[in-house]
């Protein structure tokens, strides 16, 4: 339970010097304490790295490998914002049906920009017989068939580059960088 308690209009506001002494006071008899005598009371814990029960199977639907992520079916729309190391693009999109998740936009060309300058991604997702559900369920709304996914470019990456462009099974996006300003003399 929480409960707050508010100070009169007409109660004198403390000082700021009472609150540096007291924090010194606070600091003072925590340094009295013996940090030794809490671990001597610990006991000791052994950690043991355990293998995995069952070597990892992959399962297959038909002849698709579940474990792949797969193209999503539009962009939509792509926003880029500027972080402290490069970039930040968002592109937003659709899946084929709802229930498609952990949605990633994978670099092509190990993020670097192509022959046409332009940095590529493929918007994928993983499909949703990997959560157990059926090819046979329903399509669902454009809102419930909604992803988004996010990519950092480095600055390092970004020399040189023309644009940003994203892929998915229907269509692709691209954002034009602009040149950078040219080094005034």
């Amino acid at each position: 339970m929480f409960i707050a308690r508010t100070r009169p209009a007409s109660a004198p506001r403390s000082a700021p010097g009472l609150r540096v002494l007291l924090g010194a006071a606070a600091l003072g008899a925590l340094g009295a304490c013996s940090v030794g005598d809490l671990w001597e009371e610990t006991p000791e814990v052994e950690v043991q790295v355990l293998a995995p029960s069952q070597p990892q199977q992959r399962e297959t639907v038909g002849q698709v490998e579940v474990s792949e992520r797969r193209a999503v079916e539009r962009v939509d729309r792509l926003e880029i914002g500027r972080v402290h190391e490069g970039l930040m693009l968002s592109a937003f999109g659709t899946a084929p049906r709802q229930d498609w998740f952990s949605a990633r936009l994978e670099p092509r060309r190990e993020g670097l920009p192509g022959p046409d300058g332009f940095i590529e991604f493929d918007f994928v997702a993983a499909p949703p017989e990997l959560n157990g559900f059926s090819a046979a369920e329903t399509p669902g709304s454009a809102t419930q068939r909604a992803m988004r996914a996010d990519a950092a470019i480095e600055e390092a990456n970004l020399a040189g580059a023309a644009g940003l462009r994203v892929h998915a099974a229907g269509n692709a996006a691209a954002i034009r960088l602009a040149p950078p300003a040219a080094a005034e003399e």
